[in-house]
């Protein structure tokens, strides 16, 4: 994951909070979130030049310090192609 991200990447969450690269690597690894479901579907791209904007619906279902939660929502991600490789720079969960 983390050679998908760019260095400058930024994440608004669904609550509003901003994570930078390292804060979100680090919040994957939290074992305190167990999913059990995690699905996007409905994704589009919007292509313009070297930038790449995608939308889509995710669901997901799991449990959140031992809790069940599930969420369904919109994401939206953008991606920039630097260096010959595609990185993701941006990404908002609703």
């Amino acid at each position: 994951m983390e050679k998908m991200l760019d260095e400058d990447f930024v994440l608004t969450d669904y609550d509003g909070t901003l994570s930078n690269k390292s804060q979100f690597l680090d919040s994957i690894k939290d074992m305190s979130i167990k999913l059990t479901q995690e699905m996007s579907e409905g994704m589009k791209l919007h292509q313009h030049g070297n930038t790449v904007v995608v939308t889509g619906a995710t669901r997901e279902k799991g449990t959140l310090n031992g809790k069940p939660f599930a969420h369904n929502g919109r994401f939206t991600d953008t991606w920039i192609k630097k260096d010959g490789r595609w990185l993701c720079v941006q990404a908002t969960w609703a």
